[in-house]
């Protein structure tokens, strides 16, 4: 092996570098200052010996590498795929601060965040790194988990219901909080809202329309029902007054304790049917006796309109002074028209009353018939005139009793003489009472007799 010393190696000319032709083969190591040349031929370089910093690359000339194109880029946007290829997408309608904002603004009519999971999905809240809350949509609804408690404290159900295992249902704000509402059949709509009205009063309200109110009202401690307009119609105080009102300039301003019903019109109750019910009322004060408690009921039976309006449909009054009226109890004066008449083992023809309250006595078949079951009260006086003894009685349903209901008189002249008595008797519903002559006996009608009942009690 032969070997060639240099310090230089130039070209020809000393102006240059040599030219190897053939190549040159270096076994040991080469130092250059620089390379030139395109490198192309430059294989099998151990990465190993490739240290240090690498210079600057002019990629200008680079070929056969792909580039990709992201299209409406911005500084918030979130960077999603195309359906073109080396192209991505900058949402502008899905945004992220990058702080603590994520935002889905889209023109569309609804915006969709959608979570696919097998049996649903889940949204997760964290606080500090540590899970407090969960809500999961599943097939039975929608459920929030309260991680700290261990337990499901809301669930939205798929029927439409809404659960609350442990907590409160807390809506707060101004004005009308909470509408539940429906359409009604006939175009308009009923609801109910809970609102506080003035900042002073809270309130409960069933509403129609505008004629069609009804509002539940706590005020300083009471509940009150209040009607259209805020009319009150019931309040409930907070020592346990009730008090129903149709106030009017007459009534006590100190509300009595207990249940006070304020109201000129009274209290009425409505009670009819097919069963010959009738419509009553209590009235606190008769028209002209203020202070008098009357009780009426209506003339007509099975009615809905027929209210007991009129004086006569009183049936008891209470007066402010201790008396006590019946202007509907049973009561009759009878007589013979006439002059004298005689009678033997008759009934008396009593065809004229002075007055006949219910209408039960009969002028027909003289009959006084009782209208309920109690205790009764007649009289009968009469002059009379015959010779000898006579006897009368009276008869309960056509029989006569022989317990102290038969009078005998004495009259041994032909002047006329007098004789009276006074019955009490326990009736049934329907039985009927008679005055009936024994004897051959000369009576005397008109102002000379008189056959008289009454229901006691």
């Amino acid at each position: 092996m032969s070997r060639i010393r240099a310090n230089q190696i130039t070209n020809q000319s000393a102006d240059g570098a040599p030219t190897v032709q053939n190549g040159l083969v270096i076994s040991g190591v080469t130092t250059s200052t620089t390379f030139s040349g395109s490198g192309a031929s430059l294989t099998n370089l151990p990465s190993a010996q490739l240290t240090g910093a690498l210079p600057a690359i002019d990629g200008s000339n680079l070929t056969n590498i792909t580039s990709t194109t992201i299209n409406n880029n911005g500084s918030n946007r979130i960077i999603t795929g195309s359906s073109t290829a080396n192209t991505l997408e900058g949402e502008a309608t899905f945004t992220y601060d990058g702080v603590s904002k994520a935002k889905i603004d889209t023109s569309q009519t609804y915006g969709y965040l959608q979570l696919d999971g097998n049996s649903g999905g889940s949204i997760e809240f964290f606080a500090s790194g540590t899970r407090k809350f969960e809500i999961y949509g599943i097939d039975a609804g929608i459920e929030i988990y309260d991680r700290e408690k261990g337990s499901y404290h809301s669930k939205f159900l798929s029927g439409g219901d809404l659960e609350v295992s442990d907590g409160k249902v807390h809506i707060k704000g101004s004005g009308e909080l909470l509408r539940l509402q429906t359409n009604a059949s006939g175009g308009g709509q009923c609801y109910i809202d809970f609102d506080d009205e003035t900042g002073t009063r809270a309130s409960i309200g069933m509403r129609g329309s505008s004629s069609d109110t009804l509002t539940l009202a706590a005020l300083n401690g009471s509940m009150r029902f209040d009607v259209q307009n805020q009319t009150q119609a019931v309040n409930i105080t907070t020592d346990g007054h009730t008090l129903f009102s149709g106030l009017t300039t007459k009534n006590d301003p100190r509300n009595a304790k207990g249940i006070t019903v304020k109201s000129t019109d009274g209290v009425s109750f409505q009670n009819y049917g097919s069963n010959g019910s009738r419509n009553w009322r209590i009235r606190p004060d008769d028209q002209s006796r203020w202070g008098d408690l009357d009780f009426s009921v209506s003339p007509t039976a099975n009615s809905a309109t027929d209210w007991p309006d009129a004086a006569s449909d009183r049936v008891l009054t209470l007066g402010y002074d201790g008396q006590v009226s019946k202007p509907r109890q049973a009561s009759f004066a009878a007589m013979k028209s006439g002059n004298a008449y005689g009678l033997n083992g008759q009934v008396f023809p009593f065809d004229t009353t002075t007055h006949n309250v219910g209408n039960h006595f009969n002028t027909s078949n003289y009959r006084f018939t009782a209208p309920v079951a109690g205790r009764y009260l007649f009289t009968f006086y009469s002059i009379y005139n015959s010779s000898g003894q006579g006897r009368y009685e009276i008869l309960i349903n056509g029989a006569a009793d022989q317990n102290g209901t038969r009078v005998h008189m004495n009259n041994y002249n032909t002047n006329w003489d007098n004789t009276s008595n006074s019955w009490i008797l326990n009736l049934s519903a329907n039985d009927y009472v008679q005055m009936y002559s024994n004897t051959n006996t000369g009576w005397h009608g008109g102002h000379w007799q008189r056959f008289c009942g009454e229901l006691l009690s």
